[in-house]
């Protein structure tokens, strides 16, 4: 434990873990429950078989940690890898151990530690093979990624200043249109903002307008979020005028005039990255 104090911020560093570190991020997708993802719910499942079949051997302490790791995969599908691996290398029998039970049990849990990192191995290499042979020779948007059609049009009206967005869709604006477009938060999250700026944008994108005030205060010139979220539908209540609209997003902006005439695109979001 104090070995973890050996680094350039001391304890913080644990600090900075403690909060980032948890089960309460709804709007990441690989923090989301095991439930939501197939796969990751068949190794679960899998896994969990493989303790309970370790538990009628009675190993005690060994099984502490993938039981932990059983409840934490459970919460967050992200630790599935980690649970799979670890009740693996459990059910390996231990060096020196003789009892009559480990002798009986030895050949069933090679098996079951054998079909374990099989079934991992396989789901890893269709997932990923799948993926791949997807993105060549591009690495293409997602169906919820950032609006490209909402984008090109930012790019003809070369939009510059501070921009609200979307967390999400903070990294695009900045690959895209940095330093001119500077967002006012990026997926990057707990690695550079505070908790207190990310409860903000939570308040604004989820909850109304609740987190509004607090955002007015890094004086952004443009807005731009998607359509389904419950406070695009009040921003222009708060005297903002929009610019760009598609069926996914609209792009407000603080300084326009009444008569600004609002560019309409077709949202679309085929091709690539590297365009």
């Amino acid at each position: 434990m104090s070995a973890t104090l050996a680094n350039p911020h001391g304890y913080r560093l644990l600090a900075f873990l403690g909060e980032t570190v948890r089960t309460t991020r709804d709007d990441i997708t690989e923090w989301a429950p095991v439930l939501e993802s197939t796969p990751y719910l068949a190794i679960w499942v899998l896994c969990a078989l493989a303790l309970i079949h370790a538990a009628i051997r009675r190993q005690g302490l060994r099984l502490l940690a993938p039981v932990v790791l059983a409840y934490l995969s459970w919460k967050v599908q992200r630790v599935t890898p980690f649970f799979a691996l670890v009740t693996m290398v459990t059910l390996l029998p231990v060096r020196g151990v003789s009892t009559q039970a480990d002798v009986a049990f030895r050949g069933g849990d090679r098996l079951a530690a054998g079909v374990i990192c099989a079934v991992v191995l396989a789901v890893a290499l269709v997932g990923f093979g799948a993926a791949a042979t997807a993105s060549l020779p591009c690495i293409a948007f997602a169906s919820d990624g950032p609006d490209r059609a909402a984008a090109d049009s930012i790019e003809r009206l070369q939009l510059r200043g501070r921009i609200v967005t979307w967390f999400d869709w903070g990294e695009y604006v900045i690959w895209r249109f940095g330093p001119g477009l500077q967002v006012s938060m990026d997926g990057r999250r707990e690695t550079v903002y505070s908790a207190a700026t990310l409860q903000r944008h939570q308040q604004f994108f989820k909850s109304g307008f609740a987190g509004w005030p607090e955002l007015e205060k890094l004086r952004p010139d443009y807005v731009w979020l998607p359509r389904s979220l419950p406070s695009a539908s009040l921003i222009a209540g708060e005297g903002w005028t929009p610019v760009i609209s598609t069926p996914r997003s609209i792009v407000w902006a603080r300084h326009a005039g009444p008569n600004t005439p609002v560019v309409i695109s077709a949202s679309s979001n085929r091709g690539c990255f590297s365009e």
